[in-house]
């Protein structure tokens, strides 16, 4: 009797899975919109109005990502706080997925610390974050193991389709001897990338890199063709590029067949863009194939601006003067 009723149970969850996520067959298509920041450094005052946009966007569609490519709050307005004002924003404005820049790493003011201050301000942001951090080419020198509570990669089921980041960073504070990262040992992404491919060639559909590397290495990483798994985009950061629209590195397939990869920038600093990169898939011989893109950064100008993320913004503000004030 109990095994009849395992059976029925199990019997019961195939039937509902397929009704939820539709079994994919050849020509079948799938869009993935990516909402996209980078390179904030804590200067905060169009959030608001990204908000709003992204609120609007995930009322929309279902298949939405939205992501940050680092460097949070450093030569910001609350750059004391160490990104605690930042996590807060990001939270509120519903991001997925965040790798740390090269400034992340860095002590706002002391520029001769240790990494014992430096890890901690970097776990503040990591363990108040709701979105996750990933970061696949940095690791303590000692345990071999990456920074605290971060991944590589993370691997989502969005309508079905299994969609993998990889977050990779800045080989700046390696190559510049920075104290702050006296404990770690940084790899090149371009050539850790390919180890990260190789393991999750089987468990995602679509894989995308979150890059706060710079536009050389975004490209090194985009023009490779690795094994039967596609990169689909490199959504990149650190060089503050204002890209209007994605540029887009052109290769061969073992078919033949021209592949593009679109790469992102949404600039960064005082000048710094909300972007969107919408993907669209084909299924085609059991796998997802990027078919088209298209991507743009939003022209704020016009859009109202969320009541709740300036409430947090003046919240702080209130604070640093009655600080000053007392």
């Amino acid at each position: 009797m109990k095994r009849k009723k395992l059976n029925l149970l199990l019997l019961l969850f195939i039937v509902v899975s397929c009704l939820v996520y539709a079994i994919p067959e050849n020509g079948d298509l799938y869009t993935l919109t990516i909402l996209h920041t980078n390179d904030w450094h804590g200067n905060l005052n169009q959030l608001s109005k990204y908000s709003t946009i992204i609120k609007k966007v995930k009322s929309e569609s279902e298949n939405v990502l939205v992501v940050d490519g680092g460097d949070l709050f450093l030569r910001g307005e609350f750059e004391e706080y160490q990104g605690k004002v930042e996590t807060e924003l990001l939270n509120e404005l519903g991001y997925d997925y965040w790798v740390p820049g090269n400034n992340d790493f860095r002590v706002p003011n002391k520029f001769d610390q240790t990494s014992i201050e430096a890890n901690k301000q970097l776990a503040n942001i990591i363990d108040n974050g709701k979105f996750e951090t990933i970061c696949a080419n940095v690791k303590f020198k000692e345990s071999g193991k990456y920074l605290n509570n971060t991944k590589p990669y993370s691997i989502k089921n969005i309508n079905g389709v299994k969609v993998a980041v990889i977050g990779i960073t800045s080989m700046k504070p390696q190559i510049r001897k920075w104290n702050e990262v006296s404990d770690k040992i940084f790899t090149n992404g371009d050539e850790i990338i390919q180890d990260v491919i190789l393991e999750i060639k089987d468990k995602a559909d679509i894989n995308i890199i979150l890059s706060h590397a710079g536009i050389i290495t975004d490209v090194k990483m985009a023009s490779k063709f690795y094994f039967n798994s596609e990169v689909s985009a490199v959504l990149g950061a650190d060089d503050h590029f204002i890209l209007n629209e994605p540029m887009h590195t052109v290769r061969k397939d073992k078919n033949n067949k021209i592949k593009t990869t679109p790469i992102t920038q949404a600039g960064g600093e005082i000048e710094h863009f909300l972007g969107r990169l919408d993907l669209t898939y084909k299924y085609e011989d059991g796998k997802w194939k990027l078919e088209d893109f298209k991507g743009k950064l939003y022209n704020v100008t016009e859009v109202e601006k969320d009541k709740k993320v300036e409430e947090i913004l003046n919240k702080y503000r209130r604070f640093k003067v009655n600080k000053k004030v007392a």
